[in-house]
């Protein structure tokens, strides 16, 4: 191997210390850099032939599933609210099945199951591009079905012209513009119709990530979010031009963006219910050692962590400020002999608010596995009916959500405690799938 050796300055007056090593490297080793690419290629596409393969199979199985609603639906059994079609019921029960089977989501195993269908039907040539010859990405694929999926059938021949012949080696993003600019093209519809289609998936989403922070999106009109936009920018150049002012502009941005949206000190600040939980010494601030010196366990006393509801583990400094001051969070303060939550009671026929409280809080989320709906938005179930007297108590009640609620008591899916914490529940195929571990 042969090597060259050159010296870049950085500055043309002085010399420089920077070396860097040009490495001319023989035709052989360049024949196996290209190798090893070729395989790196191989086995990218034998990954897209593969997700093809398990897109066609959810498919297969939901269809033949449709075939025997018999093993899904209980004919004795009622809707709790009446307003489930048997249809819409099989479909639902079907879906929740593949998820438990394959440890995905509802959501996840719905999408693979259309996609697939869709692009069979709809697109073949990029369906063969996809599960024979593995050239489309499954995050490719995903976005040529969604795209085609509310477009009328007759352009799909010409959008899939298109997409084959402009489409092909695009990173999803990209193909996305592309695809959604050309179905844009061949329906042929006004600005004020797209613009109408589009405003109606406004919607705000909220993402959970590390060390206490968090991401907050806001997907609607321009001119609306423009206009925000303006509003949060000449508060935070304000602020900055305080003396003394040691934020960047881009934390600023994002502290009046959060005061606003609280309306943080006007008089129609808005007031939700957000629970915080924090181990009552180390509210305190109660030293380990002191803790073993009182005889208390420190690990419950003082190591146990703050966990915000809706999120989960949050600093000391914020669990102080939002458990001192702030009269949007409800306080729950912990035994510290026990960390058990202190009187929350538990008595009454109907889950009493003190009950929900407390579901809401030992779960995080619905108590059906894979399911994220936060437990504040769930029903709260009897697992054993009261019916067939089934306590109101801790050990018989869950949150779970509106879709798995109507599916406990219309299907043959069944629903009993788990020993360790929350439900079992067992597929009409036989699949089980336990609660997901407790947030805390």
């Amino acid at each position: 191997m042969g090597i060259t050796r050159e010296v870049f300055a950085l500055d043309p007056n002085q010399a420089s210390d920077w070396e860097i090593d040009a490495c001319e490297y023989a035709p052989t080793d360049r024949d196996d850099l290209v190798a090893s690419f070729d395989r790196m290629e191989s086995s990218a596409r034998a990954a897209s032939r593969a997700a093809a393969a398990q897109w066609a199979a959810v498919a297969d199985a939901v269809e033949h599933a449709r075939t025997v609603p018999e093993v899904y639906l209980d004919s004795t059994a009622q809707d709790p609210r009446g307003t489930t079609s048997e249809r819409e019921l099989l479909e639902r029960a079907i879906i929740k099945d593949v998820a438990m089977w394959l440890d995905l989501s509802v959501t996840a195993a719905s999408a693979m199951a259309t996609r697939a269908v869709t692009l069979r039907e709809r697109l073949p040539r990029m369906w063969s591009e996809f599960s024979r010859q593995g050239v489309i990405t499954a995050g490719s694929a995903a976005v040529l079905a969604d795209v085609v999926k509310g477009m009328p059938s007759h352009l799909d021949a010409d959008f899939e012209n298109v997409m084959l012949a402009q489409g092909r080696g695009l990173p999803p993003a990209k193909l996305r513009r592309l695809a959604f600019a050309t179905r844009e093209r061949f329906e042929k519809l006004t600005r004020q119709e797209r613009f109408d289609v589009a405003a109606e998936g406004r919607k705000v989403a909220f993402e959970p990530l590390a060390d206490g922070m968090a991401w907050l999106g806001l997907y609607g009109r321009a001119d609306v979010l423009l206009r925000a936009k303006a509003r949060i920018d000449a508060n935070a150049e304000r602020l900055a031009a305080v003396d003394g002012e040691a934020r960047t502009l881009d934390q600023l941005r994002a502290d009046v963006a959060g005061d606003i949206l609280c309306a943080t000190g006007a008089p129609h600040e808005v007031v939700p219910t957000v629970f915080v939980t924090v181990p009552v010494l180390r509210l305190a601030g109660i030293r380990r050692e002191d803790a073993e010196a009182a005889g208390v366990d420190p690990a419950i006393a003082t190591d146990g962590a703050a966990s915000l509801d809706g999120y989960g583990l949050i600093d000391d400094d914020t669990a102080r400020r939002l458990f001192a001051k702030a009269p949007s969070f409800a306080r729950i303060a912990t035994d510290p002999f026990h960390g058990i939550r202190l009187q929350l009671d538990r008595s009454s026929r109907r889950p009493s608010q003190a009950q929900r409280n407390w579901l809401r809080l030992r779960y995080g989320t619905c108590a059906e596995g894979g399911c994220n709906r936060p437990a504040g938005r769930c029903d709260i179930d009897h697992t054993t009916d009261w019916q067939f007297d089934g306590p109101t108590n801790d050990a018989n009640l869950a949150p779970i959500c509106e879709s798995g609620h109507t599916i406990k008591h219309k299907t043959q899916f069944r629903y009993e405690r788990d020993p360790d914490f929350g439900l079992r529940i067992t597929s009409p195929t036989g699949r089980e799938r336990s609660t997901d571990p407790p947030p805390f």
